[in-house]
């Protein structure tokens, strides 16, 4: 959780140079359950989210090596994706297994809301990882997750996660960006210019 907060502190330290404009912030703990979990923000469509997320889950705390990152790769997996459908009834099929999902509106229930677009290629849909950065479609509350099976009585561990919400970047300002970079020219701007485009567009 420590390191985990140093990370916040830093990314809002390159918000604030790069000039971004942060809505809404906050650390949860995920634990190693298939449940949707409220992370108590409201997203609108169009918002910007940066998550990141550390930590392992036993997805069989019988077995040592029996344990995932947020990205779902442990000793035993790596890049496996959710069988569709029974028996298995994984959370989010079809995302990859036991990895941080994420999801937008629907509340705690399962089947409902819109999962956010993957954080990586060929990942699955509401896919988050350990380094997510994506646009909202919808608004709404946002949940995360464990994407495990109805059998996640064994499991132990948690994530320990890190949500930013910035506001969608007006086409005025993103224009503004573009020129910047353009006139910047020194290493350091250059630097700025990426970070206020890449990490958080502009305000």
């Amino acid at each position: 959780m420590k390191l985990l907060s140093k990370m916040a502190g830093v990314s809002t330290l390159l918000m604030l140079w790069a000039g971004a404009s942060l809505r809404a912030e906050t650390i949860l703990t995920v634990q190693g359950l298939p449940i949707w979990q409220d992370s108590g923000i409201d997203v609108r469509a169009g918002d910007y989210l940066r998550i990141t997320a550390s930590g392992k889950i036993h997805y069989n705390r019988n077995d040592r090596r029996a344990y995932t990152d947020p990205n779902g790769t442990g000793p035993l997996l790596h890049d496996r994706p959710a069988p569709v459908g029974p028996p298995d009834g994984f959370l989010g099929p079809p995302t990859i297994v036991y990895s941080l999902v994420g999801k937008i509106g629907g509340g705690k229930d399962l089947g409902t809301g819109t999962p956010l677009p993957e954080g990586a290629p060929g990942k699955g849909p509401g896919f988050v990882g350990s380094d997510y950065y994506q646009k909202s479609p919808v608004s709404g509350r946002l949940f995360l997750a464990y994407n495990d099976h109805e059998r996640y009585w064994d499991n132990a561990g948690s994530f320990q996660v890190h949500v930013e919400v910035q506001e969608a970047p007006t086409a005025a300002c993103s224009s503004q960006v573009a020129q910047g970079w353009r006139r910047c020219r020194r290493a350091e701007c250059r630097l700025r210019r990426w970070v206020r485009s890449r990490v958080f567009p502009c305000r």
